[in-house]
């Protein structure tokens, strides 16, 4: 069968008809009798340079028999219009679903009323062979579900017009072509796992939840705080129900701030979203690592797992109570919202995060010497951790790095709001609350910060404005892939001198600095970075504080210039023949270390062995 284009539609096209067999569920079955014979349906997917349409087709995996269909490709005699700037933000608001992970199956999910990402909701589709599934697509990004035909697997599943597909089994396809999303459509068979976002089912789901506890004054805060760490010594073995979060336009910052955006709204916005991947890292360490190991008794005992992992359950329900009261209020009065939730807050927060990080250092003793044991390895080790979730290592010390960084955003939000503004006496409470805890947590331990009074230092900008170099080439600390991870002082062993250095250990590199007392940072050894380390010894008999990095001889020559990261003459990498002595040949040089204190080796062994 032919016939002309211009018989089908009155206008100018550009796109593609598809002729394809008329099957059993494309129809309501009303309208669809048993003996009907195979009819031709016309299925269009269409651009038209006159009118923005948006793409259509029925989701049928069938293969269609070649003598009932027919492709005939038209192109417009003009080019098609640009997208108008309408079309073009239609669905910006939904575009920061292209960046979901997909977190472990729950088991507990069989209602299907939740999700395996904070936004979606798990729908599974199951048909006989030879049927459809029973909905149709329109071709936005993401997908959304236009039609769902009745008594179909679809409309079995609860799936819902206005549904947006972002994942197909654990494919996200929020920003896929049309053709491959059919294709992995035809691909699952007939079981169909959607991971499906409708803001207004997510919305009334969070509203349907219990509501938040009551805000008190600070020193009944105190005391709450107080009553809930006691409670935490003992572990619940079941799983903590997993509250979800609708934060329109926040969850990725790098795709949802524009350029015109109030500065101190950006930075509220920051700050949300560091507090809700908190709680997504915190949701997962809980369920990976902290039930299954409360479990195993015969591999660590009780006393060993309450160090470990301490109050984070605690930490969960302030961090996911002070998202929930700043979501529930008007999202117009966000910044007054944000300030007013924390300012009342500010008290648990602090005491949960200082009683946490003050155990840091317990938690890393306990683990290096879990390690040891082959039943502990495997069980944190398999099964396999997904991409982009925290190992036992960054679980542990993910707390500190989270209150320094809401730290940091808090101190943005106060300098970007005015002086006479309603909000700025409270955040400058807040900020000053959080710095005196944070100097507590920090120089007490001796974690992170240094002991000279000051400003504290909370990310790589604030480390690089003071930064001095002296003998040794500049260069840039602040650079995308680089992450700080720890700091804290050392010592290093030069032949029979013994000096002192405030050490940072980043993603890519140890550097040593020396600390004046107006903390800025001087720089005298070139940084040494971690690709260079062929092993490390941390068992030093006799020297419960000592450890040893065995630099490979490919990146220390005898030339000083021979390496980016080893020049200049430094007595760093200098001969250190007292230590060498006791090494076989060609084995590398050594550098000999020495913490403060036994614990803090702990931690500088748990993180220098995870970045290496």
């Amino acid at each position: 069968m032919s016939f002309a284009v211009k018989n089908v539609l009155k206008k100018e096209i550009n796109g593609t008809f598809k002729l394809v067999p008329q099957s059993p569920g494309r129809m309501p079955p009303h309208s669809t009798p048993a003996h009907r014979p195979q009819d031709l349906t016309v299925v269009k997917t269409v651009h038209c340079s006159t009118d923005d349409e948006e793409e259509d087709i029925m989701i049928d995996d069938e293969t269609t028999p070649s003598n009932h269909s027919v492709s005939v490709k038209v192109k417009c005699s003009q080019k098609p219009k640009k997208d108008t700037l309408a079309t073009k933000t239609g669905n910006e608001e939904n575009k920061f679903l292209q960046y979901l992970e997909l977190d472990p199956p729950l088991s507990s999910n069989k209602d299907g009323k939740s999700g395996r990402t904070p936004f979606t909701i798990t729908k599974r589709l199951s048909k006989p062979s030879g049927s459809s599934f029973g909905f149709s697509i329109a071709w936005t990004h993401p997908p959304r579900v236009e039609r769902v035909e009745c008594g179909l697997p679809a409309d079995q599943a609860d799936l819902k017009p206005g549904d947006y597909v972002v994942f197909i089994n654990k494919t996200n396809v929020v920003m896929m072509a049309e053709d491959d999303v059919m294709e992995l459509i035809k691909s699952c068979g007939n079981q169909l796992s959607l991971e499906v976002y409708n803001k207004t089912t997510t919305t009334n789901r969070r509203r349907n939840q219990p509501p938040p506890r009551s805000a008190s004054t600070p020193g009944v805060l105190s005391l709450a705080a107080a009553a809930v760490s006691q409670s935490d010594t003992t572990v619940s073995l079941q799983e903590p129900p997993r509250r979800r979060f609708h934060i329109p336009q926040v969850t990725f910052t790098s795709e949802n701030l524009s350029g015109d955006m109030d500065s101190q709204l950006r930075w509220i916005h920051q700050l949300l979203t560091a507090e809700q991947q908190f709680v997504l890292c915190l949701q997962f360490g809980i369920g990976r690592y902290l039930l299954p190991l409360a479990e195993r008794k015969d591999v660590l005992k009780s006393k060993e797992h309450a160090a470990l992992f301490q109050n984070v359950q605690e930490l969960l329900r302030t961090t996911e109570d002070t998202l929930e009261r700043i979501i529930d209020n008007d999202w117009k009065m966000l910044a007054r919202n944000t300030c007013k939730t924390y300012v009342k807050k500010i008290d648990q927060i602090n005491g949960a995060y200082y009683k946490y990080c003050k155990g840091i250092i317990h938690a890393d003793c306990v683990l290096v010497e879990k390690i040891r044991n082959s039943n502990f390895l495997e069980l944190i080790k398999d099964p396999p951790i997904p991409d982009r979730r925290p190992d036992l290592i960054t679980f542990i010390h993910k707390p500190l790095e989270h209150y320094r960084n809401i730290l940091k955003c808090m101190q943005l939000i106060q300098i970007n709001t005015e002086h006479d503004d309603e909000g700025f006496e409270a955040l400058s409470h807040i900020v000053h609350e959080m710095q005196t805890t944070y100097r507590f947590i920090t120089v007490e331990s001796g974690l992170m910060e240094p002991e000279v009074d000051g400003k504290p230092l909370l990310s790589l900008n604030d480390l690089e404005a003071r930064l001095v170099f002296t003998r040794c080439k500049p260069f840039t600390l602040n650079t995308p892939d680089r992450h700080w991870i720890f700091a804290g002082d050392l010592s290093r062993v030069e032949g029979r001198s013994v000096r002192s250095y405030w050490a940072l250990l980043f993603s890519d590199i140890l550097l040593f600095t020396k600390v004046s007392r107006d903390r800025v940072l001087f720089v005298t050894d070139e940084p040494l970075p971690l690709t260079s380390i062929a092993q490390t010894q941390f068992s030093v008999k006799k020297k419960d504080t000592e450890f040893r990095l065995v630099i490979n001889n490919g990146s220390d020559t005898s030339s000083c210039h021979s390496s980016p990261a080893m020049t200049g003459c430094s007595p760093l990498f200098a001969d250190l023949s007292g230590t060498l002595s006791r090494l076989p040949k060609n084995k590398g040089r050594v550098i000999v270390l020495r913490a403060p204190k036994a614990e803090l080796k702990a931690v500088w062994q748990n993180l220098i062995q995870r970045q290496m």
